[in-house]
């Protein structure tokens, strides 16, 4: 039998009778398994939800109910009415990386140690090229362009990193998914929002 990994093994723990992770609400079905369905669904019978097999979990993922591709994966547009179930927290773990890519293993890492944060000012200064422009930016500027591109309409993710007079978000205003550094979506917002060199 394989063994889950440690990061899945203490995410399963803190399911209780059910957890809410992001937009997909998980609670434990039958001997070590667990259903999921969409947080909104949660009072709708389940014989009324379309069941969907394991290998649509990316597919669900990519779109948002109208079809538009959907490049922030924890943007609050995850289609709803469906549900599904797994076997064990390792086909659990298998379907959180589809709709939720890498967002349990930086839960794990930000719950066994320091959390490894990269700044927006860190990873501005590592661009180059056309992105060099994004350290360009005033802290207030950025502060700017990230409250508008983070923001809990755009994206459910708790962001950890941050700016100089910019606090991290709250777990209460966003979900227990942790963003530990600026996205590609962010530095080319950034990129955009920088004031223009003269040639």
């Amino acid at each position: 039998m394989p063994v889950a990994s440690p990061a899945i093994e203490q995410f399963a723990s803190l399911i209780g009778s059910e957890l809410l992770f992001v937009q997909v609400l998980i609670r434990p079905e039958g001997s070590g398994g667990f259903e999921l369905c969409h947080g909104d669904d949660q009072h709708i019978p389940r014989e009324t939800l379309k069941m969907l097999a394991q290998d649509n979990s990316r597919l669900l993922a990519m779109h948002t109910p109208d079809g538009i591709f959907r490049p922030l994966k924890c943007a609050p547009s995850l289609a709803r009415g469906w549900r599904m179930l797994v076997k064990n927290a390792d086909e659990l773990e298998l379907v959180l990386s589809r709709i939720y890519p890498g967002t349990v293993a930086d839960w794990y890492a930000v719950h066994t140690g320091p959390p490894p944060v990269t700044h927006y000012r860190t990873m501005a200064e590592r661009q180059s090229g056309m992105f060099r422009a994004t350290a360009s930016l005033t802290d207030s500027k950025a502060a700017d362009v990230i409250l508008n591109i983070c923001s809990p309409a755009n994206c459910l993710k708790q962001r950890l990193w941050t700016v100089t007079g910019l606090p991290p978000d709250s777990i209460e205003t966003k979900s227990l998914a942790p963003c530990l550094e600026p996205c590609a979506i962010l530095i080319e917002s950034a990129r955009k929002a920088a004031p223009r060199r003269e040639v």
